[in-house]
């Protein structure tokens, strides 16, 4: 199936209508992939396939047309985030403390780290 294709018909498209369903179906393809995801605990990078970012971009792209002109990608993560909290089972908890004491540590040096002594920089 094509992006268009996984998108309303053409006629939709022009009139805004059927805009809930393609935020269902987008939301809970987002939701499935997550599901298929390892299981195994893995670094905190958001990746995206190119067939995904190419269906987001294709879904915010169609939402301007349908007269949300400052529809954004974040928007849309953010919304599929949040559904897919509310449609969990349980309360997730929160990290430990000394996690998240770590976490920033290490954001904290990766920041440093990259922008620290460097000469052949091209901003001053």
């Amino acid at each position: 199936m094509s992006g268009k294709d996984q998108f309303k018909s053409s006629k939709a498209r022009h009139t805004g209508q059927d805009t809930n369903e393609q935020n269902k179906e987008l939301i809970n393809e987002l939701r499935v992939r997550s599901e298929e995801a390892d299981q195994e605990p893995r670094n905190h990078t958001l990746r995206l396939t190119p067939v995904l970012l190419e269906k987001i971009k294709d879904y915010v792209y169609h939402q301007k047309l349908n007269g949300q002109p400052f529809y954004s990608q974040g928007e849309l993560v953010e919304q599929a985030v949040w559904e897919f909290f509310e449609r969990l089972d349980h309360v997730v908890p929160e990290r430990p403390d000394e996690v998240k004491k770590k976490e920033k540590r290490r954001t904290g040096r990766k920041k440093r780290s990259s922008t620290s002594g460097s000469t052949d920089s091209l901003f001053f």
